[in-house]
């Protein structure tokens, strides 16, 4: 499954706006993967990722810069 840098981003920055979970790219990617997969699947299926990496590291970068 594809997942674009933007999409990836915008998911890691849901995360931490909405779930309080602070995490970078790989963990956006992931989760934005399994949205997606989760979205066609039967509410009785499981869908199951991980959170490979902290925000820590992209704090002086563009991910959590302020608008």
């Amino acid at each position: 499954m594809t997942i674009s840098e933007a999409e990836a981003v915008a998911t890691a920055r849901s995360l931490a706006r909405r779930e309080g979970i602070f995490a970078g790219f790989s963990s956006g990617l992931n989760v934005a993967a399994a949205c997606r997969l989760a979205a066609e699947k039967s509410p009785s299926e499981t869908v199951v990722t991980v959170a490979v990496d902290s925000g820590l590291k992209y704090l002086d970068g563009d991910l959590f810069a302020s608008s």
